[in-house]
């Protein structure tokens, strides 16, 4: 049991939360234990929605966000900026650069409310990263792109910054059969390819069934043998549209190039997620 005090109030933290400087010295330790995992143009985000993490209900409340900014949201916003800061002094100390920390996702309610993320943490990674899921319980194809644009489009009247989505994937929550999912897909990634400000899209998939995380998989596993839905196709040709614009963009230490595109496969290993990017650049 941790117990701290804030605002005058004694918050007891239940031994199976974290606390901030618990999470702080754990992300520390593991980049110091695993630094063979990372190399130059890789993408680490220390933290993925943190506001998911249990430790601001148990410490601020249910209605933590509510009449923002607050003490809960500064805490949060500082997190956010602080393990961002321990990952680059920590893969620098063990000699690795280029690493990428600024690709820091948010779910859409954070990514749209500025008065809960906060404008220095914007400014400190300039880009600002979604998890987003607008079309979760649509079929319709127009409609999921429509409900995906107007949600991109009110981030970037916000921000005016380029914005990656961190997670997308059909469906989230409907089980939906290959020809719904493929022409849902289309639609969206039709709708997102002239859009300026999108820097990157990242697509969510789980292991290729129903019962590994929502229905957004577009790999098929039959008696142990894998194939493609028809949805892979329609992603693979965006990633190409895409990559095959801006063939000359390099990673740096402090830029990811104009066009970032990622294929995540979430696996369990060693009780963690790992993320294994597949890129389509065979322009």
């Amino acid at each position: 049991v941790v117990a701290t005090q804030i605002n005058g109030k004694n918050i007891i933290i239940p031994p199976d939360i974290m606390t901030l400087k618990q999470d702080e010295a754990a992300e520390k330790e593991f980049i110091l234990q695993h630094a063979s995992f990372f190399q130059p143009g890789d993408i680490f985000d220390a933290c993925s929605e943190p506001e998911e993490g249990h430790y601001w209900k148990a410490t601020y409340g249910s209605e933590w966000t509510s009449h923002a900014p607050n003490a809960a949201t500064v805490e949060y916003n500082a997190f956010l900026r602080d393990t961002t800061d321990i990952a680059n002094s920590t893969l620098h100390l063990k000699g690795i650069q280029g690493v990428i920390t600024t690709i820091r996702s948010t779910n859409s309610f954070f990514a749209t409310h500025p008065k809960v993320l906060e404008q220095a943490t914007v400014n400190k990674f300039g880009y600002i990263t979604v998890d987003s899921y607008p079309d979760q319980f649509t079929t319709d194809p127009t409609n999921a792109a429509n409900a995906r644009l107007k949600e991109l489009q009110t981030i970037e009247n916000i921000w005016h910054l380029p914005i990656v989505i961190g997670e997308m994937g059909y469906s989230n929550n409907v089980d939906v059969n290959d020809t719904t999912q493929q022409a849902v897909l289309k639609a969206e990634f039709e709708a997102l390819v002239p859009l300026s400000y999108l820097a990157g899209v990242n697509y969510w998939v789980g292991a290729g069934t129903n019962t590994s995380g929502g229905y957004t998989h577009i790999f098929a596993v039959v008696n142990g043998i894998w194939s493609l839905r028809p949805a892979a196709h329609e992603l693979s040709a965006f990633y190409q549209s895409k990559l095959c614009g801006h063939a000359s963009a390099i990673l740096t230490d402090r830029s990811i190039p104009s066009w970032l595109v990622a294929l995540s496969l979430s696996v369990h290993l060693a009780g963690s997620f790992r993320s294994y990017k597949l890129l389509f650049d065979n322009c």
